[in-house]
């Protein structure tokens, strides 16, 4: 509503809807016509309300804390995205990744097997998505049909470049759905006349370099912002696992302890609005200290 895509009668019928059907509203939202996919994921990502595939995946039991933390290890080493080397390692069948990815984002996964190149479009796909992009955001141009443009992307952060593009060619709409790594590399090809090289989605270079020093989140309150605890607990596995720590599932109750703990005495003991929790790795070791925010 504060965006004005939806009114408050719209918010009524979905709530309607909702109590039904219990999907994310966003959703609902989409499959009524009322925004698209890309606008409910760059509003819940404008209020930092999304909610990430490991966290899903680990909430919803599909996976293993283990499971997520070694591909988080490997996306991190390889410097591809999480979902990519969800789809190499094979833990979920497409059609269960397919269901998820919908569930998440109301985005298809999709072949790039299911669109044929026209060589004649390369001038105007080049234009409309560049090759340098391309290969930052994981994002691939697949077919152009009345000015609608279908884009592929290896990683929902590419629907935040895809949504930019809506606003910058506004004689187009364009469109999302996911496509495994291997698809954007074999696309690209014909599609830029070049070999894609070293894809880098949502990670940037040095950023294995960077998160093995520090990471740092404030909390105000840790019941309401279970999503930002969730967030902090899954960059202390990713520290462990760098470090070389085997995953431990029982670690998760003490993580969430030291959490509860170290943020009611700090905030008794100094009478801050909000504590500091920062993980960083000494002498090879992760480390999470917390520390008041004045």
């Amino acid at each position: 509503m504060d965006e004005g895509l939806i009114s408050h009668k719209n918010v009524e019928q979905v709530l309607l809807l909702q109590k039904r059907e219990s999907h994310f509203f966003g959703n609902i939202c989409c499959s009524l016509n009322m925004i698209t996919p890309l606008d409910n994921y760059h509003v819940l990502h404008k209020y930092d309300r999304l909610i990430n595939m490991q966290t899903y995946l680990r909430n919803t039991g599909v996976l293993k804390t283990d499971s997520i933390t070694r591909c988080n290890t490997k996306a991190m080493e390889k410097r591809i995205p999480f979902l990519s080397v969800l789809m190499q390692e094979n833990l979920l069948s497409r059609q269960q990744l397919a269901q998820i990815l919908f569930d998440l984002y109301h985005v298809p996964l999709r072949s790039v097997h299911e669109f044929v190149f026209q060589p004649r479009e390369r001038s105007r796909f080049a234009g409309l998505v560049p090759e340098k992009s391309s290969r930052k955001n994981g994002v691939i141009p697949l077919s152009i049909n009345n000015r609608t443009v279908i884009c592929g992307t290896t990683s929902p952060e590419g629907l935040l470049y895809i949504h930019s593009l809506n606003e910058r060619f506004p004689l187009y709409r364009f469109e999302s759905c996911f496509i495994p790594l291997s698809g954007f590399n074999w696309f690209y090809k014909p599609v830029y006349d070049a070999s894609p090289g070293n894809l880098v989605p949502s990670i940037v270079p040095g950023a294995g370099t960077e998160l093995k020093h520090k990471y740092s989140v404030l909390i105000t309150d840790p019941i309401s912002e279970r999503e930002t605890v969730r967030s902090l607990y899954e960059k202390y596995e990713l520290f462990l696992a760098l470090s070389g720590c085997e995953p431990n599932e029982d670690r998760h109750l003490a993580f969430l302890f030291f959490i509860k703990e170290q943020y009611a005495r700090i905030r008794e003991e100094f009478q801050c609005p909000q504590v500091e929790f920062s993980i960083e790795t000494r002498h090879g070791q992760p480390i999470i200290t917390a520390l008041p925010y004045m």
